[in-house]
């Protein structure tokens, strides 16, 4: 019995049969109906789409062959991979290469033997489609062509089952992303409510309960009113700034038309002095482009830009917004740690969707040398300015504190 040599290139074609996740895997009907379909054409009472693997020949359909897999060594499809031509044995009882073997003298009986190489996208010949008989017999030219585009078929389903996988994969990775975006939007907010509620709970109602002792007081006092009065003027103020407070934790102004460059400038030498960050800040728009609801989208990019820098443990942060040509905001800073995937994700989709809704262009430039990172938004000259006349704010725009 001649024995298959293993090829030169066998480990890289068992890595690339490996790859496709196909070994040992359930029947699959498409499968199932090309075997069935070989033996129909070929005439042949056995069929089978086989892959050959270190030591075995591993079955992932079959025509009247109970065996799921055999030896390799013992495998006329050892042979047929390696070529990427159809072999074809008319009688393996007088074939020189097979007569003795198992399969020939066993129990199975194989007399007659053709096989085509299913071959990968990467030219490897990772299995066969072959078909058997227990008598000699002759294929026809139309015969070995049709066996030919099964194996060619074989490899086609290969490469989409692998696609599938791909696609499946990235869909619940992506899945997986936005519950972590989800519970990060989660925790985010109510961190922000428990802020909210801790200031209503504590200042708010604390100054009330204590502007509603001073009135008692002074009510039911003779004399020393004015002490207590002036007591409740004074948690009446600590009121007033309570409210200012927590109603710009919401929105920095309540002025329609108010100018957003200095409340940007205050948000960004806020957070340089809270987290002791190296800050260079440079505002050279101008006024109207950062007026009304188009400044404060951009106060609400700059908050999220920031957060990114926070998350990332930067040092150093540059802001620098100007409006020759068109409004372009540029920011860049430096990362300590890695910020996480779901977080950056996050982030990023905030800012492009504003972007999004002002019209603008976004650039991200990660990895930079010295671990600095770089984004830029950029909005054309049509990017259209307020006129300065309708910055002044009538009585009905102060509707706030």
């Amino acid at each position: 019995m001649l024995i298959a040599p293993i090829p030169a290139s066998d480990h890289s074609r068992l890595q690339d049969l490996h790859s496709y996740n196909i070994l040992d895997t359930p029947e699959e009907r498409e499968f199932n109906d090309l075997a069935e379909l070989v033996a129909e054409i070929c005439a042949c009472p056995i069929s089978c789409i086989t892959f050959v693997d270190q030591y075995r020949l591993w079955f992932k359909a079959t025509r009247n062959l109970l065996e799921k897999e055999c030896s390799r060594t013992n495998s006329i499809c050892g042979h047929t991979i390696l070529s990427h031509e159809v072999l074809v044995v008319t009688d393996a009882s007088k074939d020189p290469r097979f007569f003795d073997n198992p399969n020939v003298t066993g129990p199975l009986k194989i007399s007659f033997y053709a096989g085509a190489p299913i071959l990968s996208s990467s030219g490897f010949a990772l299995g066969t489609v072959c078909t058997m008989d227990r008598s000699p017999r002759i294929l026809t030219p139309g015969q070995i062509k049709s066996l030919v585009t099964i194996a060619r078929q074989v490899s086609l389903l290969l490469d989409l089952r692998l696609k599938n996988k791909e696609v499946a994969d990235t869909a619940a990775s992506l899945i997986q992303a936005e519950k972590q975006i989800a519970q990060i939007n989660i925790k985010s907010r109510e961190e922000q409510n428990f802020k909210t509620a801790n200031l209503l709970r504590e200042d708010i109602a604390q100054s009330t309960a204590a502007v509603k002792l001073y009135m008692n007081f002074a009510k039911n006092s003779k004399g020393v009113s004015g002490q207590f009065l002036d007591g409740g003027i004074t948690e009446l103020e600590k009121l007033v700034k309570s409210i200012t407070r927590l109603s710009r934790s919401i929105t920095p102004t309540t002025v329609a038309r108010d100018n957003y460059a200095a409340h940007i400038e205050k948000l960004a030498h806020d957070f340089a002095r809270d987290r002791a960050v190296t800050l260079q800040f440079g505002c050279e728009a101008d006024q109207g482009y950062l007026t009304g609801h188009k400044g404060l989208l951009m106060f609400r990019i700059v908050e999220d830009m920031l957060r990114i820098a926070n998350y990332s443990g930067s040092t150093s942060v540059s802001l620098n917004i100007s409006s020759e040509g068109g409004l372009a905001l540029r920011f860049t800073f430096n990362e300590t740690k890695k910020i996480s995937t779901a977080e950056r994700v996050m982030l990023d989709s905030n800012i492009a969707t504003k972007v999004a809704i002002l019209r603008g262009d976004m650039q991200n430039k990660d990895d930079l040398p010295g671990r600095q990172h770089f984004i830029q938004i950029t909005f054309a000259a049509a990017f259209k300015k307020m006129n300065p006349a309708e910055n002044a704010a009538k009585p009905s725009d102060r509707s706030g504190l």
